[in-house]
């Protein structure tokens, strides 16, 4: 259900373009005729909704679910328009019944696929990696799955990691995967988006590649064992009669992001798709349907083309600018402590500016010369950095502008040039021949 005051999901419009939507989460429920149940950040759903999906996910009926740790996009707080009303997804009982793990308060980061973004670190303007905002290429989605073999690049923000519970007899398919190059982060150390340079500091990768989005099969238990927690006249009207498992094997795909959904993820200004985001989507959905036409993929018109050696100079620059920065924040810590225990010594009792000596003036005017040189020499790392980076750029548009168009003059002038001679050896031969005869 779209919210209101808000613009509406591009992604409901092209799925609508495809299937017929509607809404069935609303008490009384009744899921019949469905052809795949679609589930997006919930939270405070009624006992009554929780057990009809339930039960539909046992009857093997197909199940798409979005959950998030933080839904940076969701609806805004009343009280703090910064931070979302639901930070986090709730499916009640429901994900540990079935065997699936996703904690609720772990925020998956990678180095490697995270996007650059522009953070302001003092007075200065730095580009960073911003570690919870990730780009999924093309290494990252699974090359054995229909709905995520063609696809390209997608973009995806503050997702949770999913795992199979050790008792569970689920079967996971990976469809998004991270890098190696990755960790989960307490939720709380990324509300708000903090500096991109906080959360590098607090960065240690785990060496395994953690699980974004995922097919899930096998035999399952029902979260509710006993029989429906509520009156029969507030369910859904049941399928099938209660199920305290699977009569086989469950259906469900499950997608530990919902910012993915979000327009800015989806689309640009213009309504161009700006990722693969929606075709990963509306694949999913053909998949789980059982429409899929392998001759119909989505996905093939997005293409991406990464520059791979600039990308791999942005991150050296930037591991060798937080090591230099580290050290340097360090001198500049310290000088200012010395600086303040020095202002401090021999002040009078309730005096508020202290008596200081010739001596103390002439080292308080060294530490703040210190400071002064230790904050150029920061910025001088920055910009020494981001000249190389420039520089390769420069070099790069140069030949692309310059050198390629030149390539090409010359090489239609050979080209002409071989003709030319092709064409006079070729008369002359003629000329000769004529002669002969």
């Amino acid at each position: 259900m779209q919210e209101q005051q808000r613009p509406p999901l591009a992604i409901l419009d092209m799925i609508n373009k495809n299937y017929h939507l509607a809404e069935v989460l609303t008490p009384p429920v009744n899921f019949e005729g469905l052809d795949v149940l679609m589930i997006a950040h919930p939270h405070r759903l009624p006992p009554a909704v929780l057990y009809a999906i339930d039960q539909y996910a046992m009857s093997g009926k197909p199940v798409l679910m979005f959950l998030d740790p933080l839904a940076e996009t969701s609806q805004p707080s009343m009280r703090n328009p910064m931070m979302p009303e639901f930070p986090s997804s709730d499916l009640g009982p429901l994900l540990q019944a079935w065997g699936i793990e996703m904690a609720d308060d772990k925020v998956v980061t990678d180095r490697n696929m995270a996007l650059r973004v522009t953070a302001t670190s003092g007075r200065q303007r730095i580009v960073a990696s911003y570690l919870p905002w990730l780009q999924v290429k093309k290494d990252n989605l699974s090359p054995d799955d229909v709905a995520t073999s063609q696809l390209s690049l997608m973009r995806i923000s503050s997702a949770g990691a999913l795992r199979v519970a050790r008792n569970s007899d689920l079967k996971m398919s990976p469809l998004i995967t991270t890098t190696p190059d990755s960790m989960l982060m307490n939720r709380a150390d990324v509300m708000g988006r903090p500096n991109p340079n906080e959360l590098i500091e607090k960065f240690k990768p785990a060496g395994e590649r953690l699980v974004l989005a995922a097919r899930l099969s096998g035999p399952a238990k029902s979260a509710y064992p006993d029989g429906p927690p509520v009156p029969d006249e507030e369910r859904a009207k049941p399928l099938l009669p209660h199920l305290k498992q699977s009569t086989g094997s469950v259906n469900l795909v499950v997608v530990a992001d919902t910012d993915m959904l979000s327009n800015t993820h989806v689309v640009d200004q213009r309504g161009s798709p700006n990722s693969s985001n929606s075709d990963f989507v509306l694949n999913i959905l053909d998949s789980l349907a059982g429409g899929l036409d392998l001759n119909g993929l989505r996905g093939r018109g997005l293409s991406v083309r990464s520059f791979t050696l600039v990308d791999a100079m942005e991150a050296r620059d930037e591991d060798r600018y937080r090591a230099t920065e580290r050290k340097l924040t360090q001198q500049l810590e310290e000088t200012q402590q010395q600086l303040a225990q020095l202002q401090t010594q021999n002040a009078p009792a309730g005096a508020d500016v202290p008596a200081l000596s010739r001596e103390q003036q002439e080292t308080i005017g060294k530490f703040n010369r210190q400071i002064v040189e230790i904050r150029r020499q920061l910025r001088d790392v920055r910009a020494a950095g981001r000249a190389q980076i420039e520089k390769l750029e420069l070099q790069l548009k140069l030949f692309n502008i310059i050198l390629v168009p030149l390539m090409l003059v010359l090489l239609g002038l050979f080209s002409w040039m071989w003709r030319r001679m092709r064409l006079k050896s070729h008369l002359a031969s003629l000329r000769l021949n004529g002669r002969a005869t």
